[in-house]
This record gives C-alpha cells, structure tokens and sequence, in this order.
C-alpha cells in the first residue's frame, strides 16, 4: 500500500463528508506516465484532484522551533512563491486527461506554521501579478494561469482542517479554464467557498471576489 499523504486523507475526509464518492486513480507503470491522485463523483458531475501538501522546509522549521521557545524574530516569505512551485507540479498531472473534459482541481494542504494558502498567496500564484505586502515588493512572476496556458486547470483550492470532522475547502476559479468546475452541489455546503478574480483595466487593481454560481437563483 503506497503512503497516504496528510493531504490526501484530509481530502477523503472532505469528500465523504460531502457524500461525494472518491477513488483513488490506479498509477501506470509506463515510465513517465503520471496521473492524478482522485476521482470525485458529486451527485451532477465528476471531477478530478491532485492534492499537493505545503510542508515545512528547513526555515520555517527552525522559525518554529524558535517560536516555540519565545525567541523573538521573524521571516519574510514572498507570497506565492511556494504555493506556485506546488501548483506547477499539479500541472503536469493534466496530461493525463487529453481530450476528456473533465475538470481538473488542484487541492494545496497547507501543514506550515505560515499562511501560505491566503487568497494573495493563490493570486500571485496563479496569476503572476506584481504587488506590495506588508510595504515590502513582491517578486514578480508570469502568469502560471492564462489563455493559452495550463487551461486544463480548472480551479486551485486550499483545504483548512477545522480541528473536527468537518474541513473547509476554499475553491479559487480559474477563468481560463476549458470545463469550468460548475457543479451546483459543490455550491450547497458552508465548507466549500467559491472565488474568482474581478477583472479591471490596472492588472494591479484586481483581485478575488465571491463567486456565485451562474445559474444560482435570483
């Protein structure tokens, strides 16, 4: 049995919580074949996840440890930046799709003592834009996300364990996406938040919104 990342049984557990059916996507054997961790069958429609979790590295490690001790100090993390490596690695797992229309989610667990996951974080990973946080400037980057690129994504989530049973996943949709993840039950549960960016003229101008879903009632 291959090893079970906290990540993953974080998702199984969001998923049956849910009522959704999960199975796990047999790996090939071929050399260079990669699949997608999960299958997910929600009462209208099936998707896929890859799950990558954000572990510590050596930095925070030692951040933490002096935290734990109540050393004073602190570190600066340019937002985005880990959070987009694990997004480019959930990348190469579309190929596995083809011509199947199927969505595509790419889940992000964040197991770090910081935050990571934050809807900046996502932004900037996503769609490359160059900012200021906390007065300090942020490394600027290219689109991961856009037309004619990575468009088999079809959204990025970062799931949040509650300390319960019940585990929030905060869905940011990807606009380019060529099958949009539209499934009206993934619009009925308090744990599952839908986001899109509000476009603007100034790129430096947009930024996450409440996305509701198209057909919801008036």
């Amino acid at each position: 049995m291959s090893h079970v990342t906290l990540g993953e049984r974080l998702t199984i557990a969001w998923a049956r919580q849910h009522g959704f059916d999960i199975k796990s996507i047999p790996t090939e054997n071929e050399k260079g074949a990669q699949r997608p961790d999960f299958l997910v069958v929600c009462p209208d429609g099936k998707f896929v996840i890859e799950v990558k979790d954000l572990a510590p590295n050596d930095e925070e490690n030692e951040y933490e440890l002096r935290a734990r001790r109540g050393e004073p100090g602190g570190q600066w993390i340019n937002p985005g930046e880990r959070l987009r490596g694990r997004l480019k690695d959930a990348t190469k797992k579309t190929k596995f799709l083809r011509d199947d229309p199927i969505p595509f989610v790419a889940i992000i667990v964040n197991t770090t003592w910081t935050p990571g996951t934050s809807q900046l974080d996502f932004q900037l990973a996503m769609y490359g834009r160059f900012a200021k946080w906390r007065g300090q400037e942020c490394k600027q980057q290219s689109p991961l996300l856009h037309s004619k690129q990575n468009t088999k994504i079809s959204a990025a989530a970062g799931l949040t364990a509650n300390g319960s049973d019940l585990h929030t996943m905060t869905i940011y949709h990807n606009r380019h996406a060529e099958a949009p993840l539209l499934y009206r039950s993934l619009w009925r549960s308090p744990y599952i938040k839908h986001f899109c960016i509000k476009l603007s003229v100034d790129p430096d101008q947009e930024y996450w919104t409440h996305f509701e879903h198209p057909e919801a009632d008036s």
